[in-house]
């Protein structure tokens, strides 16, 4: 429940849970078998959500880079994407152009596949060495 500025963690009766409901990035099979792989990192979702603060966000290394000068790629519009320093410090600086999210997200998510299956396989010669 938002408050204002304070998170409130409900109380586990009152949440709804809806199983299945948004269309499976990857199957059941592999989601388990990835999780098996990785070691298991609990967090409540209150520390999840108040511990994400500017300060944090900044320390973080940025997830998409710009491809001319480096810099971290930054959310323009609701479906482009630009560099930092571009928007920062004019495009002069930068000339990197503005980037559309979906094909690039895309082309992440085909990558992610193919890691993810590379990785089956490889499981699959290691226990058929057994």
């Amino acid at each position: 429940m938002h408050t204002g500025h304070k998170a409130v963690l409900n109380d586990e009766t009152e949440w709804v849970r809806l199983e299945n409901h948004h269309t499976a990035i990857i199957d059941r099979q592999l989601f388990e078998k990835a999780n098996e792989m990785h070691p298991k990192k609990k967090r409540s979702v209150a520390e999840s959500r108040t511990n994400f603060t500017l300060e944090r966000r900044k320390k973080q290394p940025a997830l998409l880079l710009c491809a001319n000068c480096g810099h971290s790629l930054l959310k323009e519009t609701e479906h482009l994407l630009k560099c930092s320093d571009a928007r920062t410090n004019g495009d002069p600086v930068c000339r990197s152009l503005v980037i559309r999210r979906e094909p690039m997200e895309e082309n992440i998510l085909g990558l992610v596949h193919q890691y993810a299956a590379s990785m089956l396989e490889k499981e699959k010669k290691v226990s058929s060495k057994r």
